[in-house]
């Protein structure tokens, strides 16, 4: 598996890389969190299909000792903004890469304020919602690590914006 870097930022003290590659099972995306000395203290990944317009927004998240709740998201080219809402409502922007041609995809990040834990994340292309993912059960509203896939039941799901 070979892997490029396709986005790099800083939250408060700490840097983060984002790293996508194509794998035999579909395509990875990785988020690395560095410390003030540069050492690792997180790295998690996820496996899905290429982004479409059927699934313009992949999204995971992270959280390890130390380090605040990371959200990462991989969207279609079209996507202008993501923003991660919080349990209290907060709306956070991520931070997006341009479009990286060889995936055909951009990339974003986000680290969320102390105590904040994610509800769901929305896909704008020219200000338009696109879809709304929403977090499912007690594990994802505290920020445990768990990588969601496009329809998986037991971990997210789609829903139409704005909700009827």
């Amino acid at each position: 598996m070979e892997l490029s870097e396709v986005h790099a930022g800083q939250a408060g003290n700490l840097r983060w890389t984002v790293t996508a590659g194509a794998v035999t099972d579909g395509f990875a995306t990785f988020l690395t969190v560095y410390g003030p000395d540069n050492a690792v203290l997180s790295s998690t990944g996820s496996v899905a299909g290429e982004p479409s317009p059927e699934s313009p927004l992949e999204v995971s998240w992270s959280r390890a000792d130390g380090t605040p709740l990371f959200v990462i998201a991989r969207t279609v080219p079209d996507v202008e903004r993501v923003v991660a809402v919080t349990t209290g409502d907060e709306q956070i922007e991520l931070s997006l890469s341009p479009v990286v041609a060889p995936f055909r995809a951009r990339f974003g990040v986000a680290a969320l304020p102390s105590g904040c834990s994610l509800t769901r994340t929305i896909a704008l292309p020219q200000n338009t919602v696109v879809r709304e993912r929403w977090a499912s059960s007690r594990a994802d509203l505290q920020g445990e690590s768990r990588p969601h896939a496009p329809g998986s039941a037991q971990t997210c799901g789609w829903h139409p914006w704005p909700p009827s």
